[in-house]
């Protein structure tokens, strides 16, 4: 397995709240970096998935 990269993020959805006529749901979204132990939280998947590449990018 040498030269072999691995790279490993947890993602957790809550949903915190749903609009009542439209009945859209804002969720709130826990990235967790695991080789980093870094943790960010976001209010959409696009800034979520953002964080993923951007941390991808420094290795």
């Amino acid at each position: 397995m040498s030269g072999q990269t691995i790279v490993s993020f947890i993602f957790r959805f809550h949903l915190v709240n749903t609009e009542i006529w439209t009945e859209e749901k804002q969720w709130r979204i826990k990235v967790t970096h695991i080789q980093d132990d870094d943790e960010m939280t976001f209010e959409n998947l696009d800034d979520a998935v953002n964080f993923v590449r951007q941390s991808l990018t420094k290795r």
